[in-house]
């Protein structure tokens, strides 16, 4: 446990969860996690990795500490966890970009895209994998339960020279976001099977694809700690997340495609 140290006055929960992934040329992925989650004056830190080859759920290590979260640098970010044998390093592409997700008297929701394209290495124990990687920050203050939304869907497509990034949520508050190489679409659409904007289009779940995980939130954050699962609110716990991966392309207005690789997600309030 730790004291949340830059918590907003008044505000009963906090959460900031750092999200970072590669893809590399083989399809083998690694999706990592770094959360503080609190409740009032306290936090529960945890970090996970998650890695497997392409085509196989993958599989799941976490610990629970503070020490080796990641950190910016300039164009870049490390992340050394020792922890969970991770050592990796992400090389900014494209420029970074934030929004204010979400902003009412009970809840915010922060969003940071520190790398919606970077050049990534991560090392987890004795897999070393190098390709495409992205990475984001969540920050959650106020009440997470106060979220108005029913469902989510998020996603990265990266390609050499192309980044998309999108979420899509519905609810009493409904938001579609897709920005392209940072720039923000206009006309957004998202799906369960693809992304549109800008006469552009991205296919989900084309040939090749497979889930990378099907869980419930509380136990995917603690699989091996069920006493932990307490401090997740009740109304949260149960939020169901798929994850899937795959091979994918762009398809442009004057019908050129290019490839790359996705990696998205739905997550269903119960």
């Amino acid at each position: 446990m730790e004291w949340i140290d830059d918590a907003p006055a008044g505000a009963p929960v906090q959460i900031r969860k750092w999200y970072a992934d590669c893809v590399a040329a083989d399809g083998s992925v690694f999706i990592g996690y770094s959360a503080r989650l609190g409740l009032g004056p306290l936090a529960v830190p945890y970090q996970a990795t998650l890695t497997g080859p392409q085509g196989r759920p993958l599989s799941q290590r976490t610990v629970v500490t503070s020490r080796g979260t990641p950190a910016m640098d300039g164009d870049g970010a490390s992340w050394q966890c020792p922890a969970l044998e991770l050592a990796g390093r992400w090389t900014r592409s494209t420029p970074p970009f934030s929004r204010v997700l979400l902003d009412t008297p009970s809840v915010t929701i922060e969003w940071t895209c520190h790398m919606p394209a970077a050049k990534a290495a991560v090392r987890v124990g004795s897999r070393s994998l190098e390709g495409l990687g992205y990475l984001e920050e969540i920050r959650v203050h106020g009440d997470p339960t106060a979220i108005p939304i029913r469902e989510l869907r998020w996603g990265r497509f990266l390609g050499e020279g192309d980044s998309v990034v999108w979420i899509d949520w519905i609810g009493p508050q409904p938001l579609t976001l897709v920005l392209h190489n940072g720039i923000e679409a206009d006309d957004p659409c998202v799906t369960d099977g693809e992304v549109t904007f800008t006469g552009r289009r991205i296919p989900l779940g084309v040939e090749g694809s497979w889930t990378l995980r099907d869980d419930v939130l509380a136990e995917a954050i603690f699989p091996e700690r069920p006493r932990l699962r307490r401090i997740v609110p009740r109304s949260l716990a149960r939020l169901r997340e798929v994850k899937w991966a795959g091979p994918g392309h762009l398809e442009r207005p004057d019908g050129r495609s290019s490839p790359g690789w996705i990696i998205w997600e739905t997550v269903s309030w119960p």
